[in-house]
């Protein structure tokens, strides 16, 4: 082999194997780590409760608030967003109230609010703020 093939094959070599160490990574991540939709609302629902229960959420608006940073909080990574997509079944980047999905990033945003103020009944936590005054 010369010079130049020797380093072409160890090029390749390295490759290989980076990509064998992320694919391995990868599926470790996947693993562990994956979006629930049902589990994120669960998860919103309880926090937003004892958000209410506490008293720092005392009006709708404040439930408001603290939905969309959620969103948000859950939006941030390109990664989560891909997952986020998939989970809520996403491939359309205009069929949203909110208006047209520009990238990944507002297409789980887009879809994840839709999808919460669609299944979170927020009379009842309504009803708990009044309760609790």
């Amino acid at each position: 082999m010369s010079g130049n093939n020797i380093s072409i094959y160890l090029v390749y070599i390295c490759i290989r194997n980076n990509i064998n160490h992320l694919k391995h990574k990868d599926m470790k991540h996947k693993a562990m780590k994956s979006f629930n939709k049902y589990e994120f609302l669960k998860n919103l629902r309880e926090e937003l409760i004892n958000q209410i229960e506490n008293g720092d959420i005392t009006n709708e608006e404040q439930i408001q608030e603290y939905i969309d940073d959620e969103i948000d909080n859950a939006c941030i990574y390109t990664s989560d967003c891909f997952e986020i997509s998939m989970e809520l079944n996403l491939t359309d980047f205009t069929d949203f109230s909110m208006g047209e999905a520009k990238n990944i990033s507002e297409l789980a945003y887009f879809g994840l609010s839709e999808f919460i103020y669609n299944e979170l009944d927020r009379r009842e936590l309504i009803e708990l703020i009044e309760e609790k005054k």
